[in-house]
C-alpha cells in the first residue's frame, strides 16, 4: 500500500467529499471519521464502544470499510488510537479543521501525522481552507487534491507550496480539481481533472 498523506481542500460544494467517496471505493482497508454524517454504506458506528470491538476483531488484517459517525466529537482522540492499533489502512478525516487547527491538535492525531507510516497508515484530511488546518498536517502532506478556492489568502498559500499553478484555483469549475503529488519530489504542473 502506498504511504501518503493527502490534503483535500476547496470551497463548499466543490466536490471534495465526492472525490473521497470515489477514492475509497475499492480500498482494501479504510476507517473514515464522518463528522457531518455525509457518507453511506460500509460498516457504520455511532458509538466508540462498537468501533473498539470492531477494531479488536480486525487487528490481524483482512478487508474492511468502516465509518465512525459519532454523536459527539469527544471520542476523536480514541478514534485516532483505534486507527493506530489497526494499522495498514487509510484513515479519512472529514472536517479536519475541527480537530487539527493551527493552534491545537490531539496528541493522538499528531502521532498519526508524524508516525503513521511506521504503522502502514495513510491519512486523507478534508477541509475547506488551508488556513484552518494545522501546519503539521500540511507540511507532512505528500499530495494535494485542490478544488476551487477564491479566498486570496488561500490562493497565496497554495502558490507558496505548488507555485504559479495555484493561480488556476479561482477559475476551476465545480467538480474539477488539481492533483498535486509531492511524493517523487517537487510537483510538476498538473492539468485540471474532472470527477466522473
Amino acid at each position: 500500500m502506498k504511504n501518503e498523506i493527502v490534503f483535500v481542500s476547496g470551497q463548499r460544494g466543490s466536490g471534495k467529499s465526492y472525490w473521497v467517496k470515489s477514492f475509497v471505493r475499492g480500498l482494501p482497508r479504510y476507517l473514515l471519521y464522518d463528522a457531518l454524517g455525509e457518507y453511506e454504506g460500509a460498516t457504520r458506528f455511532t458509538e466508540i464502544g462498537g468501533l473498539l470491538e470492531f477494531s479488536k476483531a480486525n487487528q490481524q488484517g483482512g478487508f474492511f470499510e468502516a465509518i465512525f459517525d459519532p454523536l459527539e466529537h469527544d471520542d476523536f482522540p480514541l478514534f485516532c488510537r483505534v486507527a493506530l492499533a489497526l494499522g495498514n489502512l487509510y484513515v479519512v478525516i472529514e472536517e479536519l479543521d475541527l480537530f487539527a487547527t493551527p493552534y491545537v491538535s490531539p496528541l493522538e492525531l499528531q502521532k498519526l501525522f508524524k508516525y503513521g507510516r511506521h504503522y502502514g497508515i495513510n491519512v486523507i484530511g478534508v477541509s475547506r481552507r488551508p488556513s484552518e488546518v494545522s501546519r503539521l498536517f500540511t507540511s507532512q502532506a505528500t499530495r494535494f487534491i485542490l478544488f476551487r478556492q477564491i479566498e486570496p489568502r488561500d490562493v497565496t498559500y497554495f502558490r507558496s507550496v505548488i507555485g504559479p499553478q495555484a493561480d488556476r484555483l479561482p477559475d476551476l469549475p465545480q467538480f474539477c480539481f488539481l492533483d498535486i503529488d509531492f511524493s517523487e519530489g517537487p510537483p510538476l504542473p498538473s492539468d485540471p481533472q474532472k470527477l466522473p
